[in-house]
C-alpha cells in the first residue's frame, strides 16, 4: 500500500498548569574541568543562560577563580574598547566607537551582524576549538523565564588571536545578556540584536515547522544513493534489534520507539543519544546523515566548501517555544566505507555533534543543509517521544 503524508499537526499547546521552572531554578554554573581523552566534564559553566547581568558577572569566578590569569599580550586586543576584566560590557548604555568591543577574554566584532550572513568574529586570547555561546533576552515581559538561547559552532580557529565567525542569530530584536565560552576563556556582552529575518527564527509549532519544510526547497534525487536512506523502513523493520523507522515524508517525527528515524532528508540515529540523555553528559554522541551523498571519498574532498556538507539543527523547547537552540558545522565529522557505520556495502559521511540540548523536556529539533534561497535543500525534523507526528503513517 502507498504511504501519504500526513497532515501537518499544531504543536501540542502547554497548558495553563504546565510547570515551566524559573531560568535562575535551572541556572547552576559549575568550575572549569577539561576534557581528558574524550570524557569527564564539559568545558563551560552551564548550557543554560544567564538570568541576569549580575548572575553571568558572579559566573566567572565560579567557573574559572584565579586559575586562569588574564593574558593581556594579544595585539589586537589593545586599544579596543570594553572591560579587560571578566565582566559583562554593557554596549546598549556605553558609547562604543567602531564594530568591536572587548570583555574579558574575547573581542568580539559585529561589523557583520547583520542579513544575510549574521555572523559577528569571536577572537580569544587562546585558539578556540569549540565556542558556546549563551543569550537572555532582557527586553522580555516575564522576567522569571525570559527567551533563551544556546548556540555552539564547530568552527575552529587554531591559531593564537585568530577570530571565528559563528553564525548567531537571536531570535528577536531588541536587548540580549551574550555570555562566550572557549575552554578556559569567558566574555559577556550585552548587545542591541536587531529583528531577524524571518528565515532564521527556529519554527515554534510542529505546524509552523511542517509548513516550513513544505516550502523548503527540494533538490532532485541524488544519483547515488548511500546505505542509510537504501535500506527498508517500517514499525516491523529491526536492525540488529533496534526499529528502523520513518520515511521520507518532511514531517517532524515523533522518535518514540524508533532507533534510527528517518525524517525528510536526514537520518538521526540513535535518537536515544539526542533525547533521552541527561542535559550534561559528555556522551550524547549521535549521527545525522544527509540523503545527498558523494559516491567516494574522493568525491567528498572534491564538494569541499559546498553548501550540501553543512549542519544547521534548530531546536525548540515546546513547553517554552521561545527557548531555543542551534547548533551549526560546515564540515562532516567522519565517513565511512565497506562494512563501516550500518554495516551495509557502500559509502557516506554523517555529522557527530557535539550538541546536547540544554534541558530535559519535550524538543523539537530540524535540521537542514543550510537555509531558503542560500543554497539548503534537506529538511528533517525530530520531536522527542509523545510529541510531533506519531509513526507508522496512516496507509491509504
Amino acid at each position: 500500500t502507498a504511504t501519504t503524508e500526513p497532515t501537518p499537526t499544531e504543536s501540542p499547546t502547554p497548558s495553563p498548569t504546565a510547570q515551566v521552572p524559573p531560568l535562575a531554578d535551572l541556572y547552576e554554573p559549575k568550575a572549569y574541568q577539561p576534557l581528558e581523552y574524550g570524557i569527564g566534564h564539559q568545558p563551560f559553566p552551564t548550557r543554560i543562560a544567564p538570568p541576569s547581568i549580575d548572575a553571568a558577572n558572579d559566573e566567572a569566578d565560579v567557573f574559572l577563580g584565579d586559575r586562569y590569569p588574564l593574558r593581556r599580550n594579544v595585539a589586537i586586543f589593545q586599544g579596543v574598547p570594553g572591560i579587560a576584566e571578566r565582566q559583562c560590557f554593557d554596549t546598549t548604555v556605553e558609547e562604543v566607537a567602531g564594530t568591536r568591543r572587548r570583555s574579558g577574554d574575547f573581542l568580539l566584532d559585529i561589523g557583520e551582524w547583520r542579513s544575510p550572513a549574521y555572523a559577528f568574529t569571536i577572537v580569544g586570547h587562546e585558539p578556540i576549538e569549540h565556542v558556546y555561546l549563551r543569550a537572555t533576552y532582557l527586553d522580555a515581559a516575564d522576567a522569571t523565564n525570559p527567551p533563551m538561547m544556546m548556540h555552539e559552532s564547530e568552527r575552529s580557529s587554531p591559531v593564537r588571536g585568530a577570530g571565528m565567525m559563528p553564525t548567531f542569530v537571536l531570535p528577536e530584536g531588541g536587548r540580549w545578556l551574550v555570555v562566550v565560552t572557549a575552554g578556559p576563556q569567558w566574555g559577556c556582552f550585552v548587545l542591541d540584536a536587531p529583528e531577524p529575518d524571518a528565515h532564521y527564527t527556529p519554527a515554534r509549532t510542529v505546524a509552523e515547522a511542517e509548513r516550513d519544510g513544505e516550502a523548503f526547497r527540494l533538490a532532485d534525487p541524488p544519483a547515488y544513493v548511500s546505505p542509510a536512506f537504501a535500506k527498508d523502513r517500517g514499525p516491523d523493520v529491526k536492525e540488529q534489534g533496534f526499529t528502523v523507522g520513518g520515511g521520507p515524508a518532511r514531517v517532524c517525527l515523533d522518535v518514540t520507539g524508533i532507533h534510527e528515524a528517518r525524517s525528510g532528508e536526514w537520518v538521526l540515529r540513535p535518537t536515544s543519544s539526542l533525547f533521552d540523555e541527561p542535559p550534561s553528559a559528555s556522551g550524547n554522541k549521535f549521527l545525522l546523515i544527509p540523503r545527498i551523498q558523494p559516491e567516494t571519498v574522493q568525491q567528498l574532498d572534491a564538494w569541499n566548501g559546498e553548501s550540501t556538507l553543512h549542519l544547521r539543527m534548530t531546536a525548540t523547547f515546546l513547553d517554552a517555544p521561545r527557548h531555543t537552540y542551534v547548533y551549526e558545522s560546515p564540515r562532516p565529522d567522519g565517513y565511512t566505507g565497506v562494512g563501516g557505520l550500518t554495516g551495509d556495502d557502500g559509502f557516506q559521511f554523517s555529522h557527530i555533534p557535539d550538541a546536547v540540548l540544554p534541558r530535559s523536556g519535550p524538543w523539537m529539533v530540524v535540521v537542514t543543509d543550510g537555509l531558503p534561497g542560500l543554497g539548503g535543500s534537506q529538511w528533517g525534523c525530530f520531536t522527542s517521544p509523545g510529541h510531533g507526528t506519531p509513526y507508522p503513517y496512516e496507509d491509504d
